[in-house]
């Protein structure tokens, strides 16, 4: 009985070394998570619309005139009228007030350039008129063209301080828009890096 005992004794002995080799290796893990908040910490709002002021404008549609009233990002208007059109600035000022937005950064985001997109102009319900050929000008950037979904430099000269961009364009009217109206068109200008 010996050996049977001494086979019991040894199977029993090897079966506590496989518990205890699995216990010594059993394992567990735990995941670590990173996280981090961001914001692009920009800040846009719309100070002025652009408004070029009251305009007697006759155009006569088959005729193929046209009159143009541009007014720049310091507010200067300049009219023109081709053939028989007429047009009077009926204020008489010759000035009118350019479009302006602000855009900012959080303090100690001096000098960063962004990047501004101008959207499709959304056109004024009357079909005589358009407006196009929108500009813009910032403290260290002069006037120049924003075209659709062509991205211009801004520069916010120090953070904390809001940026003014301002905004001008052209009136184009190739027939006489509608009597006492107030006429509205509008675009969509979009800031990021």
């Amino acid at each position: 009985m010996k050996p049977s005992k001494n086979k019991f004794l040894l199977g029993a002995a090897i079966l506590g070394l496989a518990v205890m080799a699995g216990s010594a290796m059993a394992d567990d893990d735990v995941d670590i998570t990173a996280t981090i908040e961001t914001d692009s910490g920009i800040t846009a709002a719309v100070v002025d619309s652009i408004d070029f002021g009251s305009y007697l404008i006759g155009v006569d549609a088959l005729s193929g005139d046209q009159v143009t009233i541009t007014i720049d990002t310091l507010g200067a208007l300049t009219s023109n009228a081709t053939g028989t059109a007429q047009v009077i600035d009926l204020t008489g000022t010759a000035t009118g007030t350019p479009g302006q937005a602000t855009v900012d950064l959080p303090s100690g985001a001096d000098g960063i350039e962004l990047q501004m997109t101008r959207d499709v102009i959304t056109q004024f319900v009357d079909t005589n008129i358009t407006l196009d050929d929108i500009t813009y000008r910032t403290a260290t950037e002069a006037e120049d063209p924003v075209l659709e979904a062509t991205p211009v430099i801004v520069t916010v000269v120090a953070g904390g301080t809001p940026e003014p961009v301002f905004f001008g364009g052209t009136i184009t009217a190739d027939a006489t828009p509608a009597d006492n109206a107030a006429h509205t068109a509008t675009f969509n200008v979009n800031f990021g890096y």
